[in-house]
């Protein structure tokens, strides 16, 4: 599993391991944008979750399962 959190101008890896119930740790939204896109991959196999967060949901392997979360700051 993988789960990145990726703004406009940067992603950030937010875990990376075997796939859990919960999260580890939670997150603090500290960039500027509005708007971010919390993304999740699951997938039978190790991750990279460092080409994930480079190039996108397109660097996830065949098969793999994708969950986009939009996220909006409120004002």
């Amino acid at each position: 599993m993988a789960v990145i959190f990726a703004e406009p101008a940067e992603s950030s890896i937010l875990y990376s391991g075997p796939a859990r119930s919960e999260l580890p740790t939670a997150f603090e939204w500290t960039g500027t944008g509005r708007r971010a896109n919390l993304i999740a991959v699951f997938a039978d196999r190790p991750l990279d979750a460092e080409a994930i967060r480079k190039y996108g949901v397109r660097a996830a392997p065949r098969g793999a399962d994708v969950v986009q979360i939009p996220l909006e700051r409120a004002q």
